[in-house]
């Protein structure tokens, strides 16, 4: 069952909490709740913009893109590599 996107627009105004109708689990953040839709519509809608991969959330798009940046975010405390 997919969900009517512009259905659940006002949850980013909205400061109560909201419980899935599927699963019952709450949400007090709208994204936290539009994820938790994606997922069970299995519906990924962040695009990465060099590669075209998809994802759940802006969060995992956002770790994605280092890995066209080859940006180092750990590095070895013993040889600093």
């Amino acid at each position: 069952m997919v969900y009517n996107w512009t259905f659940y627009k006002f949850l980013q105004y909205c400061t109560c909490s909201t419980t899935f109708q599927i699963c019952g689990q709450e949400f007090y953040r709208s994204d936290t709740y539009r994820a938790h839709v994606n997922r069970h519509n299995k519906q990924k809608t962040e695009e990465c913009s060099i590669c075209g991969k998809l994802f759940y959330t802006k969060a995992h798009l956002k770790e994605h893109m280092i890995s066209h940046t080859k940006e180092k975010t750990h590095l070895c405390t013993e040889c600093g590599a």
